[in-house]
């Protein structure tokens, strides 16, 4: 990975209490989705995060800039994932907040 990060972040509950949550209010859509196109529910949240590690560290020559505001630069990272269910794009959204070097996983959901 390139050394412009000190380090990166996926926080497990994120993604087990919001990205893969079928009761999370704006979570739950994005659930639904994944669980169809990948079969991966809240208790694969340990699978996906190592997916999402995986990817941008392979993946950082792709991390595109976003926006930046008050509270920082933010980033996009797409790539596939296959699973025995089936295949899909993720769209990986992240975020060094300002005054840090920690790229931190916002959201993911398909594309």
């Amino acid at each position: 990975m390139a050394q412009r990060f000190a380090g990166v972040v996926v926080d497990i509950a994120k993604l087990r209490d919001y990205c893969l949550s079928t009761t999370h209010p704006r979570g739950r859509h994005k659930a639904r989705v994944i669980a169809s196109r990948l079969g991966l529910t809240a208790e694969d949240a340990p699978l996906l995060r190592r997916a999402l590690l995986d990817a941008v560290q392979a993946g950082d020559q792709d991390l595109q800039a976003s926006a930046t505001d008050a509270h920082g630069q933010r980033y996009v990272l797409d790539f596939a994932m296959t699973t025995p269910v089936g295949a899909a794009t993720i769209r990986s959204t992240w975020m060094v907040l300002t005054g840090d070097d920690v790229l931190r996983l916002t959201s993911c959901y398909l594309l």
